[in-house]
């Protein structure tokens, strides 16, 4: 179970043209709840793999409509549900690969969301470095149409990377 709120408020300005802009606050609030369910298989090297499956509900109580391609307005406040499928593969040595795939729009008729992640988690033994240490990096696609856009750089796809070094403390 989740809950996210973020509200910002602009103050009023004027522009360079001597127009007055008004105060503006935009919020953006959701509740998320539902299981996502995993099994892990241990192989005889110690590998793991570990399929899951999910399935989430999302209320957005405050949302601002989503504009799309065409101009029309979208509004997603309301009740609808996200599936997820994935799968993580871990190495005896410790280097972990993940991959999920969500789509988002279950009972909303005017909007439609994919994504796909994929991240690699390394472990990191180097002199003075302490156990646990991990280099990770991670990418994220999001769009309408994941599967059409991955070459396309159609405008309405959100693409994301990282990529972090954890050092644990003693």
């Amino acid at each position: 179970m989740g809950l996210n709120y973020f509200e910002e408020t602009q103050e009023a300005y004027t522009d360079n043209n001597g127009f007055r802009i008004a105060e503006q606050t935009s919020a953006v609030g959701s509740l998320s709840f539902g299981p996502t369910v995993s099994y892990t298989m241990t192989g005889d090297e110690g590998q793991t793999i570990k399929p899951l499956v999910g399935l989430k509900g999302v209320w957005d109580f405050e949302a601002p409509d989503i504009v799309d391609v065409n101009g029309l307005a979208v509004g997603t406040e309301g009740l609808r549900a996200q599936a997820k499928v994935g799968l993580s593969i871990t190495s005896a040595g410790g280097t972990t690969v993940q991959g999920s795939y969500t789509y988002d729009g279950i009972g909303v008729s005017d909007f439609e969301s994919h994504t796909g992640e994929l991240t690699m988690s390394v472990p990191i033994s180097l002199p003075g470095m302490p156990k646990g240490a991990t280099l990770q990096g991670s990418y994220s696609l999001q769009g309408s149409d994941l599967f059409n856009s991955l070459g396309s750089g159609t405008g309405d796809d959100v693409h994301s990377g990282k990529i972090s070094v954890t050092v644990p403390l003693d």
